[in-house]
């Protein structure tokens, strides 16, 4: 399926301020760091209870969303009503943070990366238990009056394509 140049902006974007960004040392205050690990608690305390609710509050009001299997959604309402959906994928399932790491691109712009193992997912029809999965989330996120919220959501799935079928 051939995407449109649009869809690559977000990471063009990101790769213009990344580069611009090299030669600069970005301090951002401890409390910065500690601010942006409770934002995506939140999306974990969203996935123990399956709460859309608690989960779309952490993005932008234009946030661009995609999950691993390419569907995409733009803005806070619209990934609020696709994650209840998803949600029914992982009734069952649980996951485990292997690691977390927040990079600073500017005082107001971080990219923050979740690596996770996920267990006990079924697929879209509900009618197949999928094999353990790991995951990689990358958030990129921009403070908006004085809060962090995620401005883009990106998942890479770190499986093998065939175990999904």
């Amino acid at each position: 399926m051939k995407r449109p140049l649009k869809s690559f902006l977000p990471l063009l974007m990101l790769v213009i301020i990344v580069t611009a960004c090299r030669t600069q040392k970005i301090t951002n205050s401890v409390d910065d760091e500690k601010t942006i690990h409770e934002v995506l608690g939140q999306f974990e305390l969203a996935f123990e209870k399956r709460d859309a609710n608690i989960y779309a509050m952490n993005f932008s009001e234009d946030a661009d969303w995609e999950n691993a299997f390419g569907n995409r959604e733009k803005g806070r309402e619209n990934i609020k009503n696709r994650i209840s959906g998803v949600y029914k994928m992982f009734q069952q399932a649980n996951q485990i943070i292997k690691e977390i790491r927040i990079r600073f691109i500017s005082s107001d712009v971080a990219v923050a990366d979740v690596d996770r193992e996920i267990a006990g997912q079924v697929n879209e029809g509900g009618d197949k238990k999928l094999p353990s999965r790991k995951v990689r989330t990358t958030h990129i996120l921009r403070k908006e009056n004085g809060k962090w919220k995620v401005l883009v959501f990106r998942v890479a799935d770190l499986r093998n394509p065939q175990e999904v079928r």
